[in-house]
């Protein structure tokens, strides 16, 4: 007993799920990427603005009058970002033997950091470091250590700016979390549009549902399935996918209600020719039976009877071959097609005689192959030379191998009997339909129609020029598609 498979899932739900997954990681991938691109940002412009402020600090302390005292200022600092307050400066101003001589209260009272004091003071640009030896905090300034002969006795300054690391970082989330709102936004919005799209998609295809439910409740009869097909449509605004899924089953209903309509009416023909000899037979031996009779009219009787039943034994005959003839595609190989015409005259040579039908294979053709299955040509051949021994005598009929069309290449038969009547030529191949005096069973051109298909070729009926006789032409393929 296999497993039970898992519930399907409605289609709808999983593009809208799947959309937002998408979404969902894209939106991860994005945030994270703009997450590190802010960071770096926000630290590359806190380091400009602490550079310049640094510089315009030992600017201050150096146009400053000599005699006034070195301080330290203490204004905030508006670090760079979306919104946030601005955040403490850590200020300090130190000669060449690292001795405070300003500093900012959160750096009052304990030795400067190692970083800011190396011997001697070298008189530089400005420099951005890292003070992390502090017991609290960890702070990102800038340096820039200057010459100033009035204001230092050794003649040269330090001056340090600053501001808390985490203030920096808190700035760099202050900036992200608008994007991370921007980021929901779009998932909720690639959500809803997935849920619109998936609406869209699945009241067609839902449609088409509803019409192959109401197919197989019909129950298959071909008033169901013409009923059916008028159903396999989709809005305009449907997929181009599922117009075409739409338009493709349409035309396989449609056809599926042509072949049941084509079976019914073949089955109704056939019950009907059945019908007739069947009838002849049984009125035939009732009447034998009615009454006593002598030998010869029991004889005469019993011939009737068998002339019957081989005709019900040809037609049945014929009834299964036409069935068989509809099948798959038949094994063809390379064969030479003059063996198999002049097997099929000689075979049929007596019947063309006695029917007045004068055959000819016309001139000396070049042997010509094509690709075939052999019994069932030969089988079109025969069925062709019969047609005419029926329809066509007295006449003269001509069979010629030709090449056909580029890959193609024809038998051509062609007769100057009596020809076909214009309302006879136009169901040739439909089964039963039988011309003139009614001779044959209306099945040997269907069977051959059928038999040239299924070995890739094509019968076809032609009107001669001047417009007397019948021209049948089989076209078969010429070996690996070359030209004949």
């Amino acid at each position: 007993m296999s497993p039970p498979r898992p519930p399907r899932r409605p289609l709808g739900r999983l593009v809208v799920w799947g959309s937002a997954g998408i979404a969902a990681t894209t939106a991860l991938v994005v945030a994270g990427v703009m997450l590190a691109l802010l960071h770096a940002q926000v630290h590359h412009q806190t380091d400009e603005l602490l550079v310049q402020m640094t510089t315009a600090e030992a600017r201050r302390i150096l146009d400053g009058p000599p005699d006034e005292p070195i301080s330290a200022d203490e204004a905030a600092i508006p670090l760079p970002g979306l919104e946030g307050p601005p955040v403490a400066r850590s200020e300090a101003v130190f000669d060449a033997d690292c001795r405070p001589l300003a500093t900012s209260p959160d750096l009052s009272g304990r030795p400067l950091s190692s970083a800011l004091c190396r011997a001697p003071l070298a008189v530089a640009g400005p420099r951005v470091l890292d003070l992390d030896d502090g017991p609290e905090v960890s702070l990102r300034g800038a340096v820039l250590a200057v010459a100033a002969p009035q204001r230092a006795p050794d003649g040269a300054l330090g001056v340090f700016v600053g501001v808390d690391h985490a203030r920096i970082d808190e700035s760099t989330w202050l900036s992200f979390r608008f994007g991370l709102v921007v980021s929901v936004l779009l998932v909720l919005g690639v959500g809803f549009g997935a849920a619109a799209v998936a609406r869209r998609l699945t009241r067609d295809l839902t449609h088409l549902g509803g019409a192959a439910t109401e197919l197989i409740a019909r129950g298959g009869d071909v008033a169901g399935l013409r009923a059916a097909a008028e159903r396999f449509t989709v809005s305009g605004a449907a997929p181009a996918e599922v117009a075409a899924l739409a338009t493709t089953l349409n035309a396989l209903v449609t056809r599926l209600a042509r072949a049941l309509d084509a079976q019914a009416r073949f089955v109704a023909e056939a019950a009907h020719e059945l019908r007739t000899p069947l009838t002849a037979l049984r009125g035939e031996l009732e009447v034998a039976l009615r009454r006593d009779r002598s030998k010869d009219e029991y004889r005469a009787a019993l011939e009737d009877a068998a002339t019957d039943a081989r005709r019900l034994s040809d037609l049945a005959e014929h009834l299964l071959e036409a069935a068989s003839a509809r099948s798959d595609a038949l094994p063809v190989a390379e064969a030479p097609l003059r063996p198999l015409v002049e097997a099929s005259l000689a075979r049929l040579a007596r019947t063309l005689s006695d029917a007045g039908v004068d055959a000819t294979l016309v001139d000396e053709a070049p042997d010509l192959a094509a690709e075939l299955h052999a019994l069932s040509t030969s089988r079109i051949l025969e069925n062709l030379l019969q047609n005419a021994a029926l329809h066509a005598a007295p006449a003269r009929l001509a069979v010629r191998i030709a090449p056909g069309p580029p890959g193609w290449v024809d038998v051509v038969l062609t007769d100057d009997g009596p020809g076909v009547a214009p309302d006879v030529a136009e169901h040739l191949f439909t089964p039963f339909v039988r011309a003139g005096h009614g001779r044959g069973h209306g099945l040997g051109l269907t069977i051959a129609r059928d038999l040239a298909r299924r070995q890739g070729g094509e019968l076809t009926h032609e009107v001669p020029e001047g417009g007397r006789g019948t021209r049948w032409r089989l076209r078969l393929r010429a070996p690996n598609g070359a030209q004949a």
